[in-house]
């Protein structure tokens, strides 16, 4: 049987998604210098939570996968 070292990672949240993004890639990478083999990164971490609420004025956020900064830097850091 393989041992697996899980990490979950959790962090407050700008309204600066390259500060947000830049921030996560610090815990992945502290992560696995720790020895995780999977990661789990909170979801929407580009933004502060906005879900509690409908507002439209967020859709604007939204892009297509192959787009995503946040989907371009993980993959990456997923190689």
């Amino acid at each position: 049987m393989r041992n697996v070292t899980v990490a979950a990672t959790q962090m407050a949240c700008s309204d600066q998604p390259g500060e947000n993004i830049a921030q996560v890639e610090r815990l992945i990478r502290e992560a696995a210098r720790q020895g995780a083999q999977i990661i789990l990164i909170q979801e929407l971490f580009e933004t502060p939570y906005f879900c509690q609420d409908q507002i439209y004025e967020f859709l604007k956020l939204a892009v297509p996968l192959e787009e995503n900064p946040a989907v371009k830097r993980c993959v990456e850091l997923a190689r």
